[in-house]
C-alpha cells in the first residue's frame, strides 16, 4: 500500500497523464542513451575516462530538451501533472541549486549539468510514469556488459595472481566499479515475480532470463572489485529486502522485551565485527578516509548555512588540509594524506558545497520517498544511499545515473497527491524555457567541449618541450579552467617568463589549492628572488600532503641559495630521514643530493 493517497476525482484526473514523450519506449531510448555514457572515453581531451562521459551526458540531455520544447509548443490540449510529496521535495531542491548557482557559486563546469539534469529526469519519469521493466531491463543490459568486461580482465590475470589487479570495467577506479555493479545486482534480486508491476514484460521469460544472468555476472565480479563500499551496500540492501519480504520487523515489535534486546544485541554484534574486519582489511585506507572527514567537517563549519559551492571540495580542499597539518599531528595521519578531490561521503559532500538548507532538502527527497513504502525498489535505494556514506556515486556520471534511475522506479510507486492543470499557453511557455536552457546548455557544453580539446593540444606541445608554441595556443584559448592554468604557466616559466607565470599561478590560485601549483609558484618566486613569497608556497605545500618529498628538497635549495647554512641543514636531514611513500628514482636523486650537501658542510 502506497503512503499517498488521492481523491477519486484526482485519480481520475491522473489517469490523463502528462505525456512528455509519444510512449514509454521512447523513454527508454532516451535512458540507453545516457546509460550509454559509461562507455563513452575520449583521448582528445584531458582526463577523458571523466569528463568526456560529462559532455556526452550534456549533449544527450540537451537535444532530448528540444525535441520536448517542440512537443510542447506544438500540443494544443491541457493536461494534468500529478506531484507527491517527494516531488515537491525535489522541485524544492533544483529551485535551491538555480538560486545557489546565480548567487553562491564561483567554481561551474560542466559537470554541474548532470545533478540538474538527473534530478528533472527523476521527476519526468514519475510524471510520465512508463512502464518500469522497460528502465530495469536497460539498467541490466549495461551492467551485464561491465560485468563481462571485468571478467575478461579476471582472465587476463588468472595465471598471474602476484600481479593481480582489480577488475574496473571501462570505468577509471574499481570503487566506482564495484557501485557501479551493486545496484543492478540488488536490483535483480528483489524483481522477482512477485514484486515486479504486472505486465507483459515482466512475465516474460526474457525479462527474467536477463535477471537471472545479470545476478550470476554481476555477483560474479563484484566480490573482486575490492570495493568495500559496494559491499556494504549490497547486503544493507538485501538485509532491508529481507526484513520487507518475511515482515521482519513487525515480527519483531510483536516479540517480548527480552527478545527484542537479544536479537538488537546480536545484531550490533555482528555488525560491529562485520565493520572491524573491513577496517582492518585496508586500514590505511580507512583512516585516510577518516582524515578527509575531518577536514571536510571544517570546511562545512566554515560555511554551515550556505555553503561553500558547488565543486569547492575539489578547489578548496587542501588549504584547509594545510591548516590542519600546520599543527603537529599523529605520523600516521601524515603518511596517509594524500591528493583527494571528494570527501568520500556524498552527504558530508552537499553540506560543504550547498550548506545546511542543500542537505535538508536532499535527505528530504529520501526521507518521503522511504517512509512507509512498501516497495521493493526501496531496497535498493537504500543501497544507493549506503554507497554515498564512504565513496562518491554522486560525483561520477555512470554511478549517478543509476542511483536516480532507481529514486524514479520508487516514484513510480508512490500515488500523486495532487494533480495540477496545465493549460495549452502553459505548455506553450513551458515549451520555450525547456528549448531556451537546452540551447544554452550544448551551447556551453560545446564551448567547453571546444576549450578541452585545444587546451590538450597545447598540453601536448608543453610535453614535446615546444614551450613558446604551447604559450601561443594558451593565449588564444578564453575561460582556461585551473589545470589549464597550471600548465599554461608552468609553460611560460620554463621559458624564463617568470613575472608572467606568476600572474597566471595566483590566477589559477584563486580557482584551484593544489601542492604542485604551489610548488611551481614558489619556483618562480624564487626565480626572481622573492624568497619570502617562495618560502611560503614552499610550506604550503608541504602542510597539504606532509608525506611528500619534494616540497622539503624545495625549501632546503631555497635555503641553501639564501645561504641560511643551518636551515638548509636541518632541511636536507629533513629529506635524507623522510620516508618515501612510492619509490622513484626522482627522490633517492633528491636524497643523495641533500646526503652530499650534508658531507660538504661537515668537511667545512
Amino acid at each position: 500500500m502506497n503512503v499517498y493517497s488521492t481523491t477519486p476525482m484526482e485519480s481520475n484526473l491522473f489517469t490523463k497523464r502528462w505525456s512528455f514523450v509519444n510512449s514509454s519506449l521512447l523513454c527508454c531510448v532516451l535512458i540507453t542513451l545516457l546509460c550509454w555514457s559509461v562507455f563513452i572515453e575520449r583521448t582528445d581531451i584531458y582526463d577523458g575516462k571523466v569528463l568526456s562521459k560529462c559532455l556526452y551526458f550534456n549533449k544527450v540531455a540537451s537535444f532530448t530538451g528540444f525535441v520536448l520544447g517542440i512537443i510542447y509548443l506544438l500540443r494544443r490540449r491541457v493536461v494534468y501533472v500529478g506531484l507527491s510529496l517527494t516531488s515537491y521535495f525535489i522541485i524544492a531542491y533544483l529551485s535551491y541549486l538555480c538560486i545557489h548557482v546565480l548567487y553562491f557559486d564561483t567554481y561551474l563546469d560542466v559537470r554541474i549539468g548532470s545533478q540538474f539534469l538527473l534530478l528533472l529526469i527523476s521527476l519526468v519519469i514519475s510524471i510520465e510514469r512508463p512502464k518500469e521493466t522497460y528502465i530495469i531491463i536497460v539498467i541490466w543490459f549495461f551492467a551485464c556488459v561491465e560485468a563481462i568486461w571485468g571478467l575478461y580482465q579476471l582472465y587476463q590475470h588468472f595465471y598471474d595472481w602476484k600481479h593481480f589487479d582489480n577488475p574496473l570495467g571501462s570505468l577509471y577506479n574499481t570503487g566506482i566499479y564495484g557501485i557501479y555493479l551493486c545496484i543492478p545486482f540488488v536490483l535483480a534480486v528483489v524483481s522477482s515475480k512477485k514484486y515486479v508491476a504486472t505486465s507483459a514484460c515482466s512475465k516474460h521469460y526474457l525479462f527474467h532470463t536477463i535477471r537471472y544472468i545479470t545476478l550470476i555476472l554481476t555477483g560474479t565480479v563484484l566480490p573482486f572489485t575490492g570495493s568495500r563500499t559496494a559491499w556494504v551496500a549490497t547486503l544493507g540492501g538485501l538485509f532491508v529486502f529481507v526484513c520487507h519480504r518475511y515482515r521482519l520487523i513487525q515480527l519483531f515489535q510483536q516479540n517480548k522485551i527480552w527478545i527484542k534486546g537479544l536479537v538488537s544485541f546480536l545484531l550490533i554484534g555482528i555488525v560491529s565485527l562485520f565493520i572491524l574486519q573491513l577496517f582492518f582489511l585496508k586500514e590505511n585506507s580507512a583512516i585516510g578516509r577518516t582524515l578527509i572527514w575531518k577536514v571536510g567537517f571544517t570546511m562545512w563549519l566554515d560555511n554551515p548555512f550556505w555553503g561553500k559551492g558547488f565543486n569547492s571540495v575539489s578547489h578548496q580542499y587542501f588549504n584547509y588540509q594545510a591548516h590542519y597539518f600546520s599543527v603537529d599531528r599523529s605520523a600516521q595521519e601524515q603518511w596517509i594524506a594524500g591528493n583527494v578531490s571528494y570527501v568520500f561521503n556524498d552527504f558530508l559532500q552537499i553540506a560543504i558545497e550547498y550548506g545546511s538548507i542543500g542537505l535538508i532538502l536532499f535527505v528530504g527527497i529520501y526521507t518521503t520517498i522511504i517512509r512507509k513504502n512498501t516497495s521493493p525498489y526501496v531496497a535498493v535505494l537504500v543501497s544507493c544511499l549506503l554507497t554515498g556514506q564512504s565513496s562518491y556515486p554522486l560525483e561520477s556520471i555512470p554511478t549517478q545515473l543509476h542511483w536516480y534511475l532507481i529514486l524514479s522506479l520508487c516514484l513510480l510507486r508512490v500515488v500523486p497527491l495532487k494533480s495540477i492543470l496545465l493549460s495549452k499557453w502553459t505548455m506553450s511557455i513551458l515549451g520555450v524555457a525547456i528549448f531556451s536552457l537546452s540551447l544554452i546548455l550544448w551551447l556551453k557544453t560545446s564551448q567547453s567541449d571546444e576549450t578541452e580539446r585545444a587546451s590538450y593540444k597545447a598540453e601536448q606541445l608543453f610535453n614535446q618541450e615546444q614551450y613558446k608554441m604551447a604559450i601561443l595556443v594558451y593565449e588564444k584559448i578564453p575561460n582556461l579552467n585551473a589545470v589549464n592554468l597550471l600548465v599554461y604557466g608552468k609553460s611560460l616559466a620554463l621559458d624564463g617568463q617568470h613575472s608572467k607565470a606568476i600572474r597566471v599561478y595566483e590566477q589559477a590560485k584563486v580557482l584551484l589549492a593544489e601542492p604542485f601549483l604551489c610548488n611551481n609558484l614558489g619556483l618562480s618566486y624564487q626565480a626572481i628572488k622573492k624568497f619570502k613569497k617562495a618560502e611560503e608556497n614552499y610550506r604550503l605545500s608541504h602542510n597539504m600532503i606532509p608525506n611528500l618529498i619534494y616540497p622539503k628538497y624545495l625549501l632546503a635549495n631555497l635555503y641553501i641559495e639564501k645561504g641560511d647554512v643551518k636551515k638548509a641543514k636541518e632541511q636536507a636531514i629533513e629529506v635524507v630521514d623522510s620516508p618515501v611513500k612510492v619509490y622513484s628514482e626522482a627522490a633517492e636523486e633528491m636524497k643523495e643530493e641533500m646526503r652530499d650537501f650534508i658531507r660538504t658542510i661537515a668537511l667545512k
